[in-house]
């Protein structure tokens, strides 16, 4: 493999992997905004049932809040199943490496969001140990790439 081509698909791959934790990041904001709505809703009402709204096109601040509220959970909702989509894909392609050690590291890292020194603390590693074993994970990652084809692993 060109080591090029071999630096390119890894940081494909970092990227890839790193998409879950975002959409993870969205969710956290959305249930934020989401609670603050309820919050808000709650104050008003005095209570969460919600107001009836019709198709006209005069609607009052009430009703304007209940579909804020609705379009959160409705958008919170997508994002949710999209994150489960990711993590099963991500978890799929962990499991094709080899070394258990290498799919800790990755899923604590990608999935889990973890920092270099708690996986090293995690796994009872040193830190120059964890970067070792993530550069090597990289690369097999990179060689089950290249054989299935460009990014095949990441569903590209």
């Amino acid at each position: 493999m060109i080591k090029g081509d071999s630096q390119a698909v890894q940081n494909e791959f970092k990227r890839w992997m790193k998409k879950a934790l975002y959409t993870e990041r969205r969710i956290e904001k959305l249930l934020e905004l989401k609670e603050r709505y309820q919050d808000i809703y709650a104050r008003v009402t005095g209570t969460m049932s919600m107001p009836r709204v019709s198709g006209s096109s005069k609607r009052d601040g009430l009703a304007d809040g209940a579909l804020a509220l609705i379009d959160t959970n409705r958008e919170l909702d997508r994002q949710m199943r999209e994150l489960a989509v990711q993590v099963n894909e991500r978890r799929a392609m962990i499991a094709r490496l080899k070394d258990v050690r290498m799919q800790a590291l990755l899923e604590m890292r990608y999935l889990n969001g973890l920092g270099w020194e708690d996986i090293a603390r995690a796994l009872h590693y040193e830190l120059r140990t964890i970067h070792y074993l993530h550069g090597r994970a990289l690369n097999e990652v990179g060689e089950i790439a290249m054989e299935g084809g460009a990014l095949a692993l990441c569903g590209h």
